[in-house]
């Protein structure tokens, strides 16, 4: 799930966008092929992350054939045009006839590849309100679903979590960049850690976080790897909510639990999914909670009503209230 933001907003590899939250980016790849299809009217054109491939099926249904190859090819540098993706959607069949197709494919390969190699990333943190970065605060940790961005965990909502729970919120792109607003999380949590763990020491004067109290807020892929780090860390991880967790990745959460036998009391981890995402996603969440109980973390599950993947209406009031208990839980340990 992707908020809208303007393409614009993140023009700068550090902004601020007030007082309280800002916006660290790594310097874009150098290596990105040259666009072969340019036209001025495309490459000035505003548009909106998510927005670069909707805006190129529409000329491709239309015939404009031109177009379509040129927002593809800003897709594959300013946002995220995966070409096997591109490869299989009807919305694109038009295209297979041009004898520029080939061309396109590989281009949008070698971006893929430029794009999962380099490294880069983005980190978006809010602080609470007249904060001085030096008081030791709780460290709410936001990690985004398959595909989305950090962008999924900001806003006012998340600002006013902050100041009602004086927490600080880092929400971090995936370690793995599909584009520069789509990434995804690797298939080892160690990994993942360690990607954190550098974002970290990047924003220390920035915000104190007090020893042991580092929380999870993740949704689909996010939140099973919030479970993940809440069991692995359990020193530095005080508890997650995990949102619709889900994974391309084989679970470990068995062997992680059984790997790291220290004190896990006062822990605490939230699993919740959508009634309509089916008996997989509830049976899983069951079967987390139960596992994380006999290995000593308190554990909820909650069931929300409504279709489809992804946050559920009330998520914010639902995340506010569980991290105050993850926060009591932290105070105890």
């Amino acid at each position: 799930m992707k908020n809208s933001f303007y393409y614009a907003w993140l023009a700068a590899s550090v902004s601020v966008l007030h007082a309280e939250t800002q916006v660290y980016e790594s310097p874009l790849p150098a290596a990105l092929p040259a666009a072969w299809a340019v036209m001025e009217d495309v490459t000035d054109a505003k548009c909106e992350p998510d927005g670069f491939v909707v805006e190129a099926a529409k000329f491709a249904k239309a015939g404009d054939h031109d177009r379509a190859f040129a927002w593809l090819q800003r897709a594959a540098h300013e946002d995220c045009a995966n070409a096997d993706d591109i490869a299989g959607d009807d919305d694109f069949a038009s295209l297979r006839q041009d004898e520029r197709w080939a061309k396109l494919l590989k281009f949008l390969r070698t971006c893929d590849q430029v794009w999962a190699s380099s490294g880069f990333s983005r980190e978006i943190l809010i602080t609470p309100t007249g904060y001085d970065g030096k008081r030791p605060i709780p460290l709410v940790l936001g990690l985004h679903g398959y595909g989305s961005w950090p962008e999924d965990f900001t806003g006012a909502d998340h600002q006013k979590i902050c100041d009602d729970l004086d927490v600080a919120f880092f929400s971090l792109s995936g370690t793995i960049p599909l584009g520069r607003n789509s990434f995804m999380w690797s298939a080892r949590h160690e990994d993942d850690w360690s990607r954190i763990q550098k974002a970290l020491k990047r924003v220390e004067g920035q915000v104190a976080v007090k020893p042991g109290q580092i929380m999870a807020v993740g949704f689909s892929m996010g939140g099973q790897l919030a479970v993940h780090l809440t069991a692995a860390y359990p020193q530095e991880m005080a508890g997650c909510l995990a949102m619709s967790p889900g994974s391309r990745y084989p679970g470990r959460l068995l062997e992680v639990l059984e790997a790291t036998p220290q004190q896990r009391t006062g822990q605490s981890v939230f699993l919740s999914w959508i009634s309509a995402e089916g008996a997989g996603i509830k049976a899983r969440c069951q079967e987390q909670a139960a596992l994380l109980e006999k290995h000593g973390v308190s554990s909820y599950v909650h069931e929300f009503t409504g279709k489809g993947h992804h946050f559920p209406r009330a998520y914010a009031d639902y995340y506010g209230v569980a991290l105050q208990v993850i926060c009591k839980g932290a105070e105890k340990r």
